[in-house]
């Protein structure tokens, strides 16, 4: 299933989910990304977003630095 931005944003800020996954990766994908992918693939799917971090339970938006083909949502 493919989300729009808008929700996107709204199940980021709902809170607890199986299929989203969010990872700060502002350098490179992190190796826990692929670990993801993997689980992903394993069971009926989800979306993995770079560049939010979770903090606890609040989550913040990062800069991604350096990450070739990525999609900005701004």
């Amino acid at each position: 299933m493919k989300l729009s931005r808008g929700q996107l944003l709204e199940r980021i800020k709902g809170g607890e989910w199986s299929d989203l996954e969010v990872k700060a990766a502002q350098h490179e994908v992190p190796r826990s990304a692929y670990e993801t992918v993997s689980a992903f693939a394993n069971t009926s799917g989800g979306h993995l977003v770079f560049g939010v971090q979770q903090n606890g339970e609040e989550l913040e938006i990062v800069e991604i630095l350096a990450l070739i083909g990525a999609e900005r949502l701004s």
